[in-house]
């Protein structure tokens, strides 16, 4: 897992071409001003969706992974704690889900704060918990890159 600031992002573009194309595409302008949605960056290699939520507090959240891609999760506007965990170290909770590329563990996991500009990049085996309340749930505008491993 990585963890930084949009503005750093130059320094992971030889992670590859797909999640350069990614960053680069996080950085080209005003991501909270986005509409809510999918967008095409290079067809089903790389693509974006942009949500807007209220951060929850819940006890019963689970993690979740893929397995086809990897997410670059960026933060464009509010702030919102994300837990983080390797797969590894977690349990099932839901089975692999191959149409949604998408299956639950529950667990313990590390947690940290990402407030707006922040971004972080999960791979196949880190299990993520976004959307959590950072204190009281406020408003999220959330854009995730979806970049096909």
């Amino acid at each position: 897992m990585v963890m930084d600031k949009i503005e750093n992002a130059h320094l992971y573009y030889g992670m590859g071409e797909r999640i350069a194309a990614g960053l680069k595409f996080l950085q080209q302008g005003n991501m909270a001003g986005m509409e809510c949605g999918r967008y095409e960056i290079d067809g089903c290699e790389v693509y974006a969706v942009v949500s807007a939520y209220k951060s929850q507090i819940d006890e019963k959240a689970l993690f979740e992974a893929h397995r086809n891609y990897i997410d670059i999760q960026y933060i464009a506007g509010g702030c919102e704690r994300i837990g983080a965990a390797h797969i590894g170290l977690l349990k099932e909770a839901k089975e692999y889900d191959e149409a949604n590329d998408f299956m639950l563990y529950e667990g313990t996991g590390d947690f940290f704060v990402a407030g707006q500009g922040t971004f972080a990049i999960f791979w196949p085996h880190d299990a993520h918990m976004p959307g959590m309340a950072e204190g009281k749930p406020q408003d999220v505008k959330k854009v995730v890159v979806k970049v096909r491993v």
